[in-house]
């Protein structure tokens, strides 16, 4: 499911992932721009607490 495409090198989705009997709704974020951007999704998202998968801090 797209959420948001915010510009034409920047793509924003979510993905359910199920593994060993666990199922975990992933927020993806993508950035093919060569320069790093900081990306902020406010719709289509529930509140509560996301976790970064390469730092595994709380966002």
């Amino acid at each position: 499911m797209l959420i948001d495409t915010l510009q034409c090198d920047v793509a924003v989705f979510c993905r359910v992932l199920a593994y060993q009997g666990k199922q975990e709704t992933v927020l993806v974020m993508l950035n093919k721009s060569a320069e790093a951007k900081t990306l902020r999704v406010d719709q289509h998202t529930q509140s509560g607490e996301w976790q970064d998968l390469l730092s595994g801090a709380n966002t």
